[in-house]
């Protein structure tokens, strides 16, 4: 909210800050409000619970597979090639381009 409140002291509109955030004015004005988006406002002061902070890791590289693992492979046409290896299962992906 502080982003919000910092972009509409510079002169910028609400919906300019709706559009670069990617979230609806109703559901940006909810939160402005302290209040869940969809729920009825029960006044207009805000309330401090509302949102919290949050910390965004970076996501960890998936565990490799263990030895002896296979692969299946289906298509969206629906065929399907199972018990491929890591190496088969490249190969058999570049010959069928995808």
């Amino acid at each position: 909210m502080r982003y919000l409140g910092q972009a509409l002291e510079k002169g910028e509109t609400l919906k300019s800050v709706v559009e670069r955030l990617g979230v609806s004015e109703p559901t940006l004005q909810a939160w402005r409000w302290g209040q869940t988006p969809g729920r009825k406002a029960r006044g207009r002061e805000p309330r401090l619970a509302g949102l919290v902070p949050v910390v965004v890791h970076e996501e960890k590289a998936p565990a490799r597979p263990r030895e002896g693992t296979t692969l299946a492979v289906v298509s969206p046409k629906g065929w399907r090639v199972e018990g491929l290896g890591v190496e088969e299962t490249v190969e058999l992906l570049r010959r069928v381009a995808c």
